[in-house]
């Protein structure tokens, strides 16, 4: 039984060594229960963010005000 649980144990340890491995060669790093990515997209300055956001948010408002009935709450009027 011991033997088992030691088995199992290293196929654990050795498949969690090859997935951190090959996330790394992908830029993906995971330490210290910290998840970090690597891009080589720039992240948007300040400006570019709340340009995006404001566009969400008016494609958001559009399709509401377009599917009034999907959205509502209660018994259809």
């Amino acid at each position: 039984m011991i033997v088992l649980v030691v088995k199992i144990s290293g196929a654990l340890s050795e498949s969690t060594t090859a997935t951190r491995s090959s996330l790394s060669s992908r830029g993906v790093t995971y330490q210290d229960g910290k998840l970090s990515v690597k891009t080589d997209v720039a992240a948007p300055s300040r400006d570019e963010y709340i340009a995006q956001t404001r566009r969400a948010l008016e494609q958001g408002a559009r399709t509401v005000s377009q599917n009034p009935g999907a959205f509502s709450t209660g018994p259809a009027e």
